[in-house]
Formats: C-alpha cells, sequence, structure tokens
C-alpha cells in the first residue's frame, strides 16, 4: 500500500485534475493505481516516485499543454504567453495584469481534520488576496499561505513592497505615489533652467518642463545662473546686474582720423557710429591733425603741439632764364617753391640761360662759368687749305671759335694743289707722292708672269714690274706646264694621263675603284678590287655585296621574312616585326611585355606563347601572377619633423593628390597637408582638441571631417581640403573616451562611445549642424574598439569587437541612409581577446579588416587579417605575425593597427596594414616597433610583402598609413618626445 506521505506529495496533480473535471467527476490516479475510499493506493511491488517527480503521464500531458512557442524566462522569472500572461512551473498560466480571476475552485470538503487555508494569487506576485480563499489539506495551484496582497491585480503591489511612481498603491498604505513625485519647472525659453514660480507634479517631466527652477528670466534663453555675462543689455548671468564691467567708453570723431574729442564721450557696448576709442583730438574738424601724426607743411599743427609747419619753411630764389640758378637778391621762404623760384641763389647773369657757376665755358662771347673771363682756353687754330682735302699748310694759319672757309682743321699738306696728296692719303700707283712722305710710286707697282697658255697661271722664270698687266700676263708664278692648259696648281686631277694639278703625279686618286662581281648582279665584293678607268671584265663599280653568289642578294634589294640580310644592310627581315624563328619581345595575357620566339610570317607569338619578364619595381604586375611589384616593397629614408613637443595619435588619408596628416600635440591637434615625398605644403592653424579625436575624409571632396572631445561634449569641425582651416562646426553633447568620423556625399558620422555603446551622430558638410538624431547603434555585446572607412564615400564600412560575451570581430556595412548590416568575422578561442579593429576598403569594393589579439598565454599573441573581395563575399582570414613574447616573460604586447588603402591599376589594388607593438614589460615599457605589410587584391588576402619600418620608438602613440602615387604609401608614426616622422614604402 502507498503511504499518505505519497499521497499528499501526489495532491497538486491530483486536485489539478479534479480541478478540471468538478468535486462531483470521476478522480484519475496514476498508472498501476488503484482509488480506495477517496485515495489513489498504489501496490508494494509498484514502483514508487522520488519525492518531487510527476507521474510520467502527467508530465507528458503538461509539456502537450504548455504553449511551444513561449520565449524563455528572463532572470528566472516565468515565461511570457502571447496574451501577456505567464506560465507556471508547473504548466500552468499566469494571466495578464488587471485581468479578471475566475471563480474559487470548489473541491468539496477538506478530507483532513486541520486543512490550511490557502489564498488566492491571480497576480502571481507570492501574495494572497484575503478576501480570495479556500480549505485545503494540500496546496492550491494559484495560491498561497498569506494574505499580504491589497490588489491581486497588480504584481507589484503588496504590503512592504517600495512604492513605485505608477499611480498604483504599491505598498498597500491606501496611498498612491507618495514620495516619489518630482517637481518641475517651466522652461519657456528653452535654456535648461526653469520659472520657479511655474510648477507641475509628476513622475516624468512635461514637455517644456525641467528639473531646475534657477532662472531669472524665463522669456531670454541667454539668461541665466552660470552663464557668461555678454553686453546685450540682458542679465545673462542673474546676478541682479546687466552688462557690468563690459561698457565702453567711446568718443564723437567727427573728422574720422580715429582720435575723437575728449569732451564728446558716451557708454556703450560697441561704438555708436562716428566714435572711436581715443579721445585726445586737439581739432577735430582737421581729419590731418590728431597727435603723433607727422607735422606737413600745410597750414596746419599737424602733430597737435601748438606749432604750425614748424621747421618745415624753406628759402627759394627768382630764375628767371631758368637755367636753376637763382639771384640771390630775391630771396623768399615758402613751404614749396613759387613759380620762377629755385632753391640755389649764385647765378652770375640771370639774363644768360648757358651763364651759371660750374657751367663748361664754350666758344659764345659770355662767361659762361661766371668766373669773370670770357671764352677762356676754347679758341681752336685753323690751316689754309686750298685743294679742299681736309689738310692745311701749317705755316699758313688763324685762330677762331669756328673754321674759317677755306681752312682745316688739320695742318702737314705737302701739296696743297693735289687733292689726293695728304698726309692720310694711300700710295698709289700715279708717279705722284699721295702719302706726302717723300717718295712716289714706292711699293704700289705689281711684278706680272708670263702666261702661254691662257689657263690663268704664269712661269715664275718670266716677269716684269708695271702698274697693271701688260698681255698674256698675270700675277700668279705658279704653273708647271705653260703648254697645258688644264695642267696648274688647285685643279682637280682627273684620269686623262696629264698631271692636272702640277703634284709630279699623274691621275693620283682619280682612278676608280672596281669589285669583283661573281653573280652579276651589278655589286662585286669589296675584298676583291682593281683600279682603272673605266671597268675591266667581271668587275662592277659598286660594292658592298653580301653574298656574290647569290645574285637575289645586293644592297637596294627587297628584304623578306627568311632571316636573310638580303639588302645587305647588316640586318635581317627588318622591314618585318622580327626575325624568324629568333627570340623577341611580345605581349603577355596581362599586357606587359615579355619574349617569345617570332613567327614564320615575321610577328610576335601571341600571349598564350610569350613569356612573363621578372617582377620590377614599377606599380605594374610584369610577370602576370596577379601581384603588384611583390617583394619588393621596403622603408624608405625617415623624414622627422620637429615641433617642439611630441606629436602623437597620427590620422593621415590621401587628400586631392597630396597627403595629409593630423598629430595630437600638447593639447591641440596639428595639421600638414604635403607632396608625396614628404615635402611641406601647407600647416594648418593649430585646432583645440585633446587625444580623443578622429578624422575623416572622402576622395574628391573639398571638406574634411574633424572631431574631437572637449569635456562633455565633442566638437566637430569642417576643415577646408586646401587650407586646412576650419569653415564649419558643430557640438554634441556627449562625453567619450573614444570616437571614430567617417564621410559620405552629404553628411559626417561620427561613432563614440557612450557608456556600454556605440552612438552614431549625423553632420550635414554643408551646414555643419548636428541633425539632432542620435542612433545608439547596437554594434554587438559592448563594443571594445571601432573603426571605419573613410576615404570612398556611401557605402561605408565599419569594424568593431566585443570582449565580453561574444568575444568576436565583427563588420558591418552602412548604407546612405544609415542602416546598418552587420556580419561576424571571426570568433576568439577561449583566453583570447580581440583588439583594436581596423579596416579598408577599395573603390570596387574590396574589403580588408585587421585586428590585434592578446591572449592569457603571451605566446598567443599575433596580427590578424580578413579580406573580402566584396560585401557578399566570404573573408578569407590569415595571420600576419604571431608569436611575441617579453625578455622577462611578463606582460603582452600593445597593439594599435591602421589599413590604409594604395591605387594601383585597375585590377591590382593593394592594400596596406602598418602595425605598432608595444611590449610591456619591466626592462623597456616605453619601446615600440613599427611594421607594415601590403596585401593585394590577388593574394587572397595573403601578405605579399612584410616590411620593417625599422627602430625602437620612445612611445607607442599609434601609426597611420596614406597612399602616395610615388611611394606607394606613408607611415606616420610618432618618434621622439619633440616630434614625430614619416617615412615612405615603396620600392
Amino acid at each position: 500500500m502507498l503511504t499518505n506521505d505519497w499521497a499528499r506529495r501526489s495532491a497538486p496533480w491530483v486536485i489539478c485534475a479534479l480541478t478540471m473535471v468538478g468535486c462531483d467527476g470521476m478522480v484519475m490516479c496514476p498508472e498501476g493505481a488503484e482509488l480506495v475510499e477517496g485515495e489513489c493506493v498504489m501496490p508494494p511491488d509498484a514502483d514508487v516516485p522520488m519525492d518531487g517527480d510527476v507521474p510520467m503521464d502527467a508530465e507528458a500531458r503538461m509539456d502537450a499543454e504548455a504553449p511551444m512557442d513561449a520565449e524563455p524566462p528572463m532572470d528566472g522569472a516565468p515565461p511570457i504567453m502571447e496574451d501577456g500572461g505567464r506560465m507556471d512551473e508547473d504548466g500552468g498560466t499566469t494571466p495578464p495584469d488587471g485581468g479578471v480571476p475566475p471563480d474559487l475552485p470548489d473541491s468539496g470538503p477538506p478530507t483532513c481534520p486541520t486543512p490550511d487555508t490557502w489564498y488566492r494569487d491571480w497576480d502571481r506576485d507570492g501574495r494572497g488576496d484575503p478576501a480570495a480563499s479556500v480549505e485545503s489539506c494540500d496546496p492550491v495551484d494559484g495560491f498561497v499561505m498569506n494574505a499580504d496582497d491589497c490588489d491581486d491585480g497588480c504584481d507589484t503591489c503588496w504590503t512592504g513592497a517600495s512604492e513605485l511612481c505608477d499611480s498604483r498603491d504599491n505598498d498597500c498604505n491606501g496611498s498612491v505615489d507618495e514620495g516619489v513625485t518630482s517637481t518641475f519647472y517651466r522652461d519657456g525659453d528653452g535654456d535648461g533652467h526653469g520659472n520657479p514660480a511655474m510648477t507641475s507634479t509628476g513622475c516624468s517631466a512635461p514637455s517644456g518642463f525641467v528639473t531646475s527652477d534657477t532662472d531669472c528670466d524665463d522669456t531670454c534663453a541667454a539668461c541665466y545662473p552660470g552663464n557668461t555675462e555678454t553686453c546685450d543689455g540682458e542679465d545673462n548671468d542673474c546676478d541682479g546686474s546687466t552688462d557690468e564691467g563690459l561698457l565702453t567708453t567711446y568718443y564723437a570723431d567727427a573728422d574720422a582720423d580715429g582720435h575723437g574729442d575728449a569732451s564728446a564721450s558716451v557708454s556703450a557696448c560697441t561704438a555708436p557710429a562716428g566714435h572711436v576709442t581715443v579721445g585726445d583730438d586737439c581739432d577735430d574738424t582737421c581729419a590731418a591733425c590728431y597727435p603723433g601724426n607727422t607735422e606737413t607743411c600745410d597750414g596746419e599743427d599737424n602733430d597737435c603741439d601748438g606749432s604750425t609747419d614748424e621747421g618745415l619753411l624753406t628759402t627759394y630764389y627768382a630764375d628767371v632764364d631758368g637755367d636753376g640758378h637763382g639771384d640771390a637778391s630775391t630771396a623768399v621762404s615758402a613751404c614749396s617753391a613759387p613759380s620762377g623760384h629755385v632753391t640755389v641763389g649764385d647765378d652770375c647773369n640771370d639774363t644768360c640761360a648757358a651763364c651759371y657757376p660750374g657751367r663748361a665755358e664754350v666758344c659764345d662771347s659770355e662767361d659762361n662759368d661766371c668766373d669773370g673771363s670770357t671764352d677762356e682756353g676754347v679758341l681752336s687754330t685753323f690751316y689754309r687749305d686750298i685743294d679742299g682735302d681736309g689738310f692745311g699748310v701749317t705755316s699758313s694759319s688763324t685762330q677762331a671759335c669756328r673754321q674759317p672757309a677755306g681752312y682745316a682743321g688739320t695742318g702737314g699738306d705737302c701739296n696743297d694743289a693735289c687733292a689726293t696728296c695728304n698726309p692720310s692719303a694711300t700710295e698709289v700707283c700715279d708717279t705722284l707722292d699721295n702719302d706726302c712722305d717723300a717718295g712716289v710710286d714706292e711699293g704700289v707697282q705689281t711684278r706680272f708672269y708670263r702666261d702661254a697658255d691662257g689657263d690663268g697661271h704664269g712661269l715664275a722664270s718670266s716677269s716684269v714690274l708695271a702698274c697693271s698687266a701688260p698681255s698674256g700676263h698675270v700675277t700668279s708664278m705658279d704653273d708647271c706646264d705653260d703648254t697645258c692648259g688644264v695642267c696648274y696648281p688647285g685643279n682637280a686631277e682627273v684620269c686623262d694621263g696629264e698631271n692636272n694639278d702640277c703634284d709630279a703625279d699623274v691621275d693620283e686618286g682619280v682612278l676608280d675603284t672596281f669589285y669583283r662581281d661573281g653573280d652579276g648582279d651589278g655589286h662585286g665584293r669589296d675584298d676583291m678590287t682593281t683600279f682603272a678607268c673605266s671597268p675591266p671584265s667581271g668587275y662592277a663599280g659598286m660594292g658592298m655585296d653580301c653574298d656574290d653568289a647569290a645574285s637575289s642578294t645586293y644592297p637596294g634589294a627587297s628584304e623578306l621574312c627568311n632571316a636573310i640580310d638580303d639588302d645587305c644592310d647588316g640586318s635581317r627581315d627588318e622591314t618585318f616585326t622580327c626575325v624568324e624563328g629568333e627570340s623577341t619581345g611580345c605581349t603577355t595575357s596581362c599586357g606587359t611585355r615579355g619574349t617569345g620566339t617570332c613567327t614564320t610570317s615575321c610577328e610576335e607569338p601571341d600571349a598564350a606563347a610569350c613569356t612573363p619578364p621578372t617582377e620590377t619595381c614599377n606599380y605594374v604586375d610584369d610577370d602576370c601572377d596577379g601581384y603588384l611589384d611583390e617583394y619588393l616593397f621596403s622603408a624608405g629614408s625617415p623624414s622627422i619633423y620637429a615641433s617642439g613637443s611630441r606629436l602623437e595619435r597620427p590620422r593621415a588619408f590621401e587628400c586631392q593628390g597630396d597627403v595629409c596628416a593630423f598629430f595630437h600635440s600638447a593639447g591641440q591637434v596639428l595639421g600638414w597637408r604635403m607632396e608625396r615625398d614628404g615635402t611641406v605644403l601647407r600647416s594648418a592653424v593649430p585646432h583645440a582638441g585633446n587625444d580623443t579625436f578622429d578624422v575623416g575624409y572622402r576622395s574628391g571632396d573639398s571638406r574634411i571631417a574633424y572631431a574631437y572631445a572637449e569635456g562633455s561634449q565633442i566638437r566637430v569641425r569642417l576643415l577646408d581640403v586646401g587650407t586646412l582651416n576650419s569653415v564649419r562646426s558643430a557640438t554634441i553633447p556627449v562625453s567619450t573616451p573614444y570616437l571614430r568620423v567617417v564621410v559620405d556625399s552629404t553628411s559626417a558620422w561620427v561613432y563614440a562611445r557612450v557608456g556600454s555603446w556605440i552612438n552614431r551622430y549625423r553632420i550635414n558638410k554643408s551646414t555643419g549642424a548636428w541633425d539632432g538624431v542620435t542612433d545608439s547603434v547596437t554594434l554587438t555585446d559592448l563594443p571594445f574598439d571601432v573603426d571605419a572607412s573613410r576615404h570612398f564615400g556611401e557605402p561605408h564600412y565599419v569594424s568593431y569587437v566585443t570582449p565580453y560575451s561574444h568575444n568576436a570581430v565583427f563588420i558591418g556595412r552602412v548604407s546612405s541612409s544609415g542602416a546598418l548590416t552587420t556580419e561576424t568575422i571571426a570568433s576568439m578561442p577561449s583566453g583570447v581577446t580581440a583588439i583594436d579593429p581596423a579596416i579598408g576598403t577599395a573603390p570596387d569594393g574590396q574589403i580588408v579588416v585587421a585586428w590585434a589579439e592578446r591572449g592569457s598565454n603571451y605566446f598567443v599573441n599575433r596580427i590578424r587579417r580578413a579580406h573580402k573581395t566584396s560585401w557578399s563575399a566570404t573573408p578569407a582570414i590569415g595571420t600576419l605575425r604571431m608569436g611575441w613574447t617579453t625578455s622577462d616573460g611578463e606582460g603582452a604586447p600593445n597593439l594599435l593597427i591602421d589599413v590604409g588603402y594604395a591605387r594601383g591599376s585597375a585590377a591590382h589594388e593593394v592594400f596596406h596594414v602598418v602595425t605598432s607593438q608595444r611590449l610591456w614589460n619591466s626592462t623597456s615599457p616605453e619601446l615600440g616597433d613599427v611594421g607594415a605589410y601590403t596585401i593585394q587584391r590577388s593574394s587572397g588576402g595573403t601578405s605579399v610583402d612584410e616590411i620593417g619600418v625599422g627602430g625602437s620608438r620612445r612611445r607607442h602613440g599609434g601609426v597611420a598609413a596614406a597612399p602616395s602615387m610615388d611611394t606607394s604609401f606613408v607611415v606616420f608614426y610618432e618618434h621622439t618626445v619633440t616630434g614625430g616622422t614619416w617615412r615612405p614604402i615603396g620600392c
């Protein structure tokens, strides 16, 4: 027989069965049990259920009755059903809050002598309704044994509960919402401060109400306690005074010279029209009169010192003849020269314009130099010249200012009756002494030689002297044969048996060369020649035959495609593309120039038969393997910029053909626009901002988006890409320790960590205004770090890591409307945390994500990457570097990563991952290394080059990569405590 104890344990499901069939219905016993006097009795050998077990058929029945779509419980609470109720632990349901409870169950009279009182718990809050109870020996479903509930339709209302602001009597003391409401104050001007005279009490602030009651003027948005007083006629700081300490004294300036009348002043916030701040004018009707002005000669007291034109008057003298020298007896004083006056008063004759001190004496019967003498030292001597040849007789002369008629200025004539006879004449052959040297025809007669054959050359042995050549004579005396008219020096030797050039040889140098012509093609062999005046038999007048056994091969013959030099020019098949059967250049399948064998038609082989060349550093895929300059990249010489303070946390990108870079330095952000070789073109005006900042740019834009954390707000500035000066700004009232910026065609998006989540804010690029929209972007579970692609517009992409329950790397695709689609790239194994994600994109939709992984076992520290050829493609994941440890076996590396995109050809985009690794250990906690890796389109995301940028760095402040057409890309990193470094990477 089963004991009463088993029956009491089984009572709940038995009572449940009774409830469903009614007290007068049939009692259902478990399988194998018998109903004896109202109780279920099991045979002695029955399998008795353990305490708390439910018979199998009842359990199966409860499973069948339970809703299939019930959600799992939150924090241990019963699951919520479709109608708002909850499922009980035994399969029953709790009705929705406020429902109507059913009638009390009628289970008949108790079967035990001392039944318990059970109170209905309709709202399932564990407290019973004192007005609804039943007597039962066993527990009743939906009933409890306490009567502490004052509202069994409210599961937050029972005796001793905490009062909530929900219009209910939660603590069952007869009052509603006592002590939990708040007082709010009307904020008519929207400045965050309310009017203490206009209040509202409730659980939450009505529209237009705030919690502060400190406003002194609720119609003035710029008037509230703590605001800065400005000069605007309002009590901005609510201290009871207006514009205190801000008014300025201004003085009337009638003549607009910047100096006002001290006797005419007013106090105001801004200068009234015609007023200035200086009140020291001595004459407010004279614009050129004020203290400190320079005194000018104008009849005014220009410098306000009480004197007029002091020290500026000049003495002038009358100059009647206009020679610049005046009469000393006519002096006057004035600011400027009167008409006809000069400053010099030393003229000796003011009626003679050519007479004044210092003038050169000329022969004009005047005292030109004012020395008291006339024409002294300027008279000339002239000589009698009868024949008018310009030379006179020395013995007949006169003195005068001008040459008299019949006289010459030069003497020495030896024959004043011969116009061709004077000291400057040339002796001619005319029986006269032409040159006045006492000789006649000396040195001017000519020797002439006999020329019998009339060839213009005479015999040296037959000559005469005369003024002109006698008949049959010439001046030449070099004829070698005066009987041969074609024989004389200088004549061209011809093949005629004569000594034509008179050099003792006959026909020298004029015999023709003839060449042996064995094949009769008119061209002979250059190595078999003879000399003659006409060609011998079997010889030709032209040589250069390269094959004297082939009559079709000779200079000028047509070149054929046969690998033979048909035209004897030293080249074969030169009129064709290449030489048949020999190696030649050709175009490969990827468009580069390779090598192959020339075809039988003397053409380059096709691409399939063309061998690609070796890869060279030219930003071209020379060897057609899909990679660009692979294994050729290296780091160039660093450029160190000394700024006077450390340059930290670089941000860099390509900007309209140049490179723009930004660093944090000593409480501000500095920017540069540089040529690709690092030459600084323009330095930006320093911008405010702490080291929580980021810069975004979209290729081709005229604006750069720069955001930084400033206290409890984010400041966003739009910078002109050419000057780097600020043109727009916006303020977002959010405090953040981490932010990223990305730009599309119309907006700048700011991603900022706020509390446990990443919020996203949109800034209008045209106006610089934040549109007030905040997206609480659920980037899975507590994002640890986030990065955004910021170069190619929309859609843009984000990468982020979450270190807790998900512990994974994610990528997100953001449309132009802001819609976010996410994908898990990689999940971390136990003990490994992903940090510092970085993302880069290419114009054709390729994506590269890189991140660092740090493990509790420092031997698993590594940098990994994922490469997607498009958003829908499966990522190719690989490791760039791994296995760091430290010299003393302590700590783990701290890694910062950036991904840059460098343009190659359309089919060969190259990504660059740059990293900075700092190893935290006791020996060198401040040292870090910078490295770079290239990832190419065809590599499936595999690193093609690993470049050591080199050297330990004093600090680990981050790295940035910017593309460059000249150097592939440029790496920026912190170098010293007083500057920063950028280094070109390429080949």
